[in-house]
């Protein structure tokens, strides 16, 4: 009773304040002014742990169900089969009339790479959509995730305009470190690949499974094929190895990594069709945690600095990395492809035979080659910081040292 006797009051008084005095400095947070410091190199520790502890189980859980692994959260297989594409071009399926058309905004003079790729076919013209899905088992004769390694002789552009992402991935495919810190985990007999993007600032994992888009339908006839020889041909001949793959793979035949890594970036993005177009320096940026710099070549300061940056591009544990892109359009100029992006493989210096010094900087185009080429694309640009410089090439002229 006194304890309560001191807190009531027969008199009525005028009622000043219902809040503790405190209750401002209550409800700010503890970093309200002074921000925590994050550290990238402990954000990817998280992710690629993550990563490895995600298949771990997986692998554990499909062990004990005596089941391939299916991913749920990007099963194309039973997307394509019932005819709704989400992981194809789900995202624009809201887009204004004149994307339908294909017209994808481009800021002129801008680095904007797309192939051109359109996914909104209707019935009449099915040729620009996947024709089948199948494991990986079932596709190549001898899968194999690396043959010899990661290389960027490996890569083919397939039916994506996703040469933005494919050329920053050319960049540092013969950079094992970086390819590793990428690729971290997988099972190839369960059927599920780990990998690691850098994404909104921070590290982030991901897994998928093994199915796989292909080019050419299932053998469907209305005829009774009795011995099953007809369909065994048409798998043979249409859909087997790399090249039945729909959108990106390797040159060899069995080798397997390039199709995944690129099904794995389409998930975190959404669908494949998110993958159309892009700046190769966001690509950069997913694969490395690095920090991109667009450079227009009308306005390098120092040249001779970018120079020396760029004879330490193809080194093993060389600060930076580099790529190109030509400017907007949608053809050709002087044989390079518009609105298109390269990868910066090395850079070299070579002695004249009468003294001095040519700058050569070798190059590659992920696309398709072209009809008379029957070589892989590799090429030397002559002289790139030359007097003659232009936006979109570094006023390069072409030698025959390799292939384009």
């Amino acid at each position: 009773m006194d304890f309560w006797s001191r807190l009531h009051s027969r008199t009525p008084r005028l009622v000043t304040s219902i809040f503790p005095t405190n209750l401002h400095s209550l409800l700010l947070a503890d970093d309200a002014c002074y921000p925590k410091p994050f550290v990238v190199a402990q954000s990817y520790d998280i992710a690629a742990r993550q990563c490895q502890s995600q298949v771990e189980s997986i692998v554990n859980q499909c062990n004990i169900s005596n089941t391939k692994f299916r991913d749920a959260n990007f099963d194309i297989e039973s997307d394509f089969t019932t005819s709704q594409n989400n992981y194809l071009f789900d995202l624009t399926r809201c887009i204004d009339q004149s994307s339908r058309c294909g017209k994808d905004p481009i800021v002129k003079g801008s680095p904007w790479s797309s192939r051109r790729y359109s996914s909104h076919s209707n019935k009449d013209d099915e040729t620009s959509l996947p024709g089948s899905v199948h494991r990986i088992p079932w596709i190549f004769e001898n899968p194999q995730f690396t043959v010899s390694g990661f290389s960027s002789s490996d890569i083919q552009q397939g039916n994506s305009g996703d040469c933005w992402w494919l050329a920053a991935l050319g960049t540092i495919a013969h950079r094992e470190d970086l390819m590793n810190k990428i690729c971290v985990a997988r099972n190839e007999e369960v059927g599920v690949y780990g990998f690691v993007f850098h994404r909104d600032g921070a590290w982030i994992s991901t897994v998928v499974d093994d199915n796989l888009y292909l080019k050419e339908a299932d053998f469907d006839k209305e005829t009774y094929d009795a011995t099953g020889s007809k369909a065994r041909h048409h798998r043979k001949q249409k859909q087997s190895n790399s090249e039945a793959l729909f959108f990106a793979k390797c040159i060899d035949p069995n080798e397997t990594w390039l199709p995944l890594l690129e099904k794995a970036f389409a998930k975190v993005h959404g669908d494949y069709q998110a993958l159309d177009g892009g700046w190769a320096g966001i690509a950069m940026e997913d694969l490395t945690g690095g920090v991109a710099t667009l450079i227009a070549t009308n306005s390098i300061l120092d040249k001779e600095r970018l120079w020396r940056e760029l004879l330490s591009c193809g080194t093993i544990g060389g600060e930076f990395l580099f790529t190109l892109s030509s400017g907007p359009g949608f053809k050709h100029r002087n044989g390079i492809v518009l609105s298109h992006t390269y990868s910066i493989l090395e850079a070299i210096e070579l002695k004249k035979e009468h003294g001095g010094m040519t700058r050569l900087v070798k190059i590659r185009s992920l696309t398709t080659p072209p009809p008379l080429n029957k070589c892989n694309m590799l090429t030397y640009a002559k002289e790139p910081l030359g007097p003659k410089v232009r936006y979109w090439l570094w006023g390069v002229v072409w030698c025959m040292g390799g292939w384009f």
